[in-house]
């Protein structure tokens, strides 16, 4: 799970097993990543939204600006103002 997030990602638990879940700790921490519980969803809703992913209805947020504004990019990105991704054109 934590080698296929982006660094500073948040992962979402739910609909967790009530066994102990591990990790190392150097993944979280070297990466910036964020952990955090949640119990707002039931088995049924969470078989709803992997439906509507698998279906493609769930789309990124991607939004793309010149390279020449990269260091407006970087701003956004370290002040946490980025939603999803944003991809520099180099044309």
């Amino acid at each position: 799970m934590l080698a296929a997030c982006n660094p500073r990602a948040t992962i979402v638990l739910t609909a967790v097993p009530a066994d102990q879940l591990s990790f190392y700790t150097y993944e979280v921490v070297e990466r910036g990543l964020k952990v955090v519980g949640s119990s707002a969803s039931n088995r049924q809703e969470m078989n709803e939204l992997l439906a509507l992913a698998s279906a493609g209805n769930v789309k990124g947020i991607i939004k793309t600006m010149p390279f020449e504004k990269i260091n407006e990019a970087l701003s956004s990105l370290i002040e946490g103002r980025t939603e999803g991704r944003t991809v520099l054109d180099l044309q």
